[in-house]
């Protein structure tokens, strides 16, 4: 299966129990966000920051492909 997802907002919440479902249906993720990620998946790249930072401005969500 070759779905990717990038989640805004996913260290915890709706946002990491969205990324968690994604993971288990077999998905590759990159999440965004202001806090540190509970998740260690192979599947999954984390970036600590805010949205809005100037150095996600061309963040490269399809390098993990």
């Amino acid at each position: 299966m070759n779905k990717y997802a990038l989640i805004i907002g996913n260290s915890s919440g709706i946002g990491l129990g969205i990324t968690e479902a994604l993971l288990r249906l077999g998905w590759r993720a990159e999440g965004i966000s202001r806090s540190q990620s509970p998740l260690e998946e192979a599947r999954y790249r984390h970036v600590q920051a805010g949205v809005q930072e100037e150095r996600l401005s061309g963040f490269p969500a399809w390098r993990m492909r």
